[in-house]
């Protein structure tokens, strides 16, 4: 993974290059004030995503170059504005990530991890019948599972699992034609990771079979809502 910084606020993103470079991330640091046309086209294509840590009088600006070359390059905005309004004017923008400063770079690594990982498991799943998409609100980790379940879907949870505490999995995206009772059967290796971890189901036949591999009927919820609601009140509805 190239990860590369664009900045006007050289302590800043030295200091966030230095710590992600530690954790073992190829790192580009540019100062806008190099960037030509033809530099600015370099860095976006020879780096996967791109940390824009500038100044609030040309981050707008600096955005819609890089837009203007790439519509899709992943774009993670570290910014300290005060006005809602004005981070979704730059969200607008075709960003993938605002974070507000100051900023931890350990944060910044968490979210460039996330991001990774949903590739990865894209890119897999484009290879196969069953899509992954998850999402991380509030600390916990939604998975929503689509298409046929298959045996490769669980070591894609687990890894998923492995890396939040909190973890919600939504199998009511599967197919009813897909169902395959030896992969039903080990979602419960998902329950000795360590993670906290509930299902989202709507098909009482898939309920059915989990309770009798032995997964606790009050870790089985009929929609994503109330699942959240049972971590935030700590397991009791």
């Amino acid at each position: 993974m190239k990860v590369g910084i664009l900045t006007n606020i050289f302590l800043s993103g030295s200091n966030i290059s230095s710590y992600l470079k530690r954790k073992g991330l190829q790192v580009n640091l540019m100062s806008v004030s190099l960037l030509s046309k033809e530099n600015l086209q370099n860095f976006v294509k020879n780096n996967d995503i791109i940390v824009i840590d500038v100044f609030p009088s040309v981050l707008k600006e600096t955005i819609a170059k890089i837009r203007d070359l790439d519509l899709n390059k992943p774009l993670f905005v570290l910014g300290d504005s005060q006005s809602y309004k004005d981070i979704i004017d730059i969200s607008r923008m075709g960003i993938y990530k605002y974070l507000k400063k100051p900023l931890d770079p350990q944060v910044l690594l968490k979210h460039i991890n996330e991001y990774q990982l949903r590739e990865e498991i894209s890119e897999r799943n484009a290879k196969k019948g069953f899509a992954i998409y998850t999402r991380v609100v509030n600390g916990i980790t939604t998975v929503n599972v689509l298409g046929y379940l298959q045996e490769e879907i669980i070591d894609d949870l687990k890894e998923i699992v492995s890396k939040s505490s909190k973890v919600i999995i939504s199998l009511n995206g599967i197919s009813s034609m897909s169902l395959d009772t030896d992969v039903l059967k080990r979602l419960k290796e998902l329950l000795n990771s360590g993670s906290e971890v509930k299902f989202v189901l709507v098909r009482e036949k898939i309920k059915n079979i989990l309770v009798e591999e032995g997964i606790q009927e009050s870790l089985i919820f009929p929609n994503e809502f109330s699942a959240v609601r049972s971590f935030q009140s700590g397991g009791n509805l």
